[in-house]
């Protein structure tokens, strides 16, 4: 019997990996790995996984990191100094082990020193995992690679692979700016999945009144993905049929608490997943208005429960957001970009053959142009099997 390759994980610092929470795209790539390689984790996440996984070797790390003072440039030094002294404890950790791993797969730009330290020393192959970019509108600006250095040698370092999210931020473009061969990149957006949910059960649960035009938003509630314009779009709405439900958790959840002056605006916090997609079967409309880019998994979840999109034109969003499916908002003006949300909310309100239309088009987009989790974690696992080669 043939030997699995060995596959080291070096995780950055995981809010909540798991079944059903945090992000799919690392830990369906862990649980594959579990069964296709001899898997080995380095994991700053407090959660045990000796069920999840339960062929893989996970160690775990204290991340260092301490929100000591509200001063910026005092948070930027300690981000700098914390990601350091991981990096320095997963190298440490990886001499002790006296592995032969045949590639060191690096999950995010955090742990971009231990890996390029046991790709120089120990000649280990290696895959740079880009979750999306933050570089793109700024590739010309020296302070801003500065402040995005981790980031900035993912992309400048040598891999033999570099699997980048296609999630609207630009990340083959970046690639190509570090010219980085083409060959070397699997650009890839993620994989999509449609769950059968009892919808009654869910809308008894979550008190859904279906005479209500009930309307969601999805992430972490940090300040680039702009929920606080969906939240002031819907303080103006003098309507109680109108609701909007917020799921997510964050640095920005009070602050939005209190920005919210309307009693149709409900606060659900972090839910599993499968309620996500319970809720997703049972709402009216679905909104995103990151600054950054729309194309994230919320997104294209609300895609195939053929839910109609409002949406910010950020990034690449247009490639997957047009008439058809959605709203495209255009504006700069940030008075103006919460107006036409607001408009085009009471519009959906109003116009059902409007809603009944986008969301056709949405199952349309959905059946055509995305992979389900299975597959796309398929093709994932297939490149880390090209990078290991034969042993």
């Amino acid at each position: 019997m043939n030997k699995k390759n060995k596959v080291l994980f070096l995780l950055g610092d995981i809010w909540s990996l798991g079944k059903n929470k945090g992000m799919p795209s690392i830990f369906k790539v862990l649980e594959n790995s579990d069964e296709s390689f001899d898997t080995t984790i380095f994991t700053t996440d407090k959660n045990e996984y000796s069920k999840e996984l339960p062929n893989s070797t996970v160690f775990y790390f204290q991340n260092e990191f301490s929100t000591f003072s509200k001063n910026r440039y005092l948070i930027y030094l300690n981000v700098r100094v914390s990601n350091l002294v991981l990096n320095l404890k997963y190298i440490y950790k990886f001499i002790k082990l006296k592995d032969k791993f045949d590639v060191v797969y690096c999950s995010s730009s955090i742990p971009i020193y231990a890996t390029w330290f046991i790709r120089k020393f120990y000649k280990v192959k290696t895959i740079h995992r880009i979750y999306g970019t933050f570089l793109y509108p700024n590739l010309s600006s020296k302070l801003d690679k500065i402040k995005k250095f981790e980031e900035v040698l993912s992309f400048k370092l040598k891999a033999d692979k570099y699997i980048i999210t296609n999630d609207g931020t630009y990340g083959d473009k970046v690639a190509e700016y570090f010219n980085i061969k083409s060959d070397k990149i699997l650009f890839i957006r993620n994989g999509v999945d449609k769950i059968d949910v009892n919808k009654d059960e869910i809308k008894s649960r979550f008190k859904l009144n279906e005479n209500h035009f009930n309307c969601m938003c999805v992430s972490r509630l940090v300040g680039w993905k702009r929920v606080d314009r969906i939240v002031s779009a819907f303080n103006k709405i003098d309507n109680s049929s109108i609701k909007l439900y917020v799921i997510g958790d964050g640095e920005e959840l009070d602050r939005l608490k209190e920005l919210s002056i309307n009693e149709n605006i409900i606060f659900l916090g972090s839910l599993p997943s499968s309620d996500v997609h319970g809720l997703m079967n049972c709402m009216n409309c679905f909104i995103s208005m990151y600054d950054i880019s729309n194309v994230g998994n919320p997104l294209l979840e609300a895609l195939v429960y053929n839910m109609p999109i409002i949406t910010y034109n950020s990034g690449n969003t247009k490639d997957v957001i047009n008439e058809k499916n959605g709203i495209l908002i255009e504006s700069s003006n940030e008075e103006t970009i919460i107006d036409e949300l607001y408009q085009y909310i009471i519009e959906f309100y109003k116009n059902k053959t409007l809603v009944d239309k986008l969301s056709k088009g949405a199952e349309e987009y959905a059946k055509n142009n995305l992979y389900s989790w299975n597959k796309r974690i398929d093709i994932e696992i297939q490149e880390i099997e090209k990078v290991c080669g034969e042993r």
